[in-house]
């Protein structure tokens, strides 16, 4: 009896098998070069199909990075289940837990951590500071905290007041010109300025000077006592000519 080989079948698989393991060679790729969200996507499409305790260690730790902590303690949660896993991802999970309200659980990862590692000293801080949280809140309610209202920027941070507003610096919603930041998957920082309106809210932002605002990160600013000089922090990057 002959057997019938199907070579479109097998060169199908072939062909899905190669992809998945070209998502993860670029995957690694990005991640050891900071692309953590470029990097996420693709750990994340792998892991569908596979799986591969290394990405899922790493996909956390994009997660981490990029600041998006609701993701990260979803994949920490099964990272330091893994006997890949090493104690730093326990004190990492133990971070993100804090970030997340969620103490008790916390101060069990850092407990495993110390146990690991006995007398570690951020570990140590760690714990007291979860311990401390509600020595921390006692008097919350002798002050309120009203969020500035002001449009269009997604991150922005570093007010400093001037002529009747305030300059800032602030990761902007992407447009198809866009130089994305492949750290985060958004815009870099630019320097903006809101005006104070006279009914307290602020101007739609716009750029402090064009001729600060690099292609990449560029902010927070700061001004002498008489506002004849700023000073600020760029991105530091080579433009190369060929």
């Amino acid at each position: 009896m002959k057997k019938i080989i199907d070579f479109g079948l097998i060169l199908t698989i072939l062909m899905v098998a190669g992809c998945s393991a070209s998502k993860y060679h670029q995957a690694n790729y990005e991640y050891n070069n900071m692309a953590y969200y470029k990097a996420a996507k693709n750990y994340t499409d792998y892991l569908k199909k596979h799986d591969n305790p290394q990405a899922v260690i790493r996909l956390a730790e994009c997660y981490y990075k990029m600041h998006e902590y609701d993701q990260a303690e979803y994949w920490y949660s099964k990272a330091v289940t893994l006997p890949e896993a090493n104690p730093t991802d326990q004190l990492v999970y133990a971070k993100v837990l804090k970030i997340n309200g969620k103490y008790p659980q916390a101060k069990l990862c850092v407990a495993r951590y110390l146990a690991a590692l006995p007398g570690d000293a951020i570990a140590s801080a760690l714990m007291v500071s979860c311990d401390s949280v509600d020595v921390y809140n006692m008097n919350a309610g002798l002050y309120q905290v009203t969020p500035l209202n002001i449009n269009v920027n997604i991150n922005q941070f570093g007010m400093t007041p001037f002529e009747g507003g305030y300059v800032f610096c602030a990761e902007q919603p992407l447009t198809p010109d866009s130089k994305v930041n492949p750290w985060n998957g958004h815009s870099y920082l630019d320097i903006l300025y809101s005006r104070v309106l006279p009914d307290g809210s602020f101007a739609t932002p716009v750029s402090f000077s064009p001729s600060l605002n690099s292609p990449y990160h560029d902010g927070p600013v700061i001004f002498t006592p008489n506002y004849d000089r700023a000073y600020f922090s760029r991105s530091n990057y080579m433009n190369h000519k060929r």
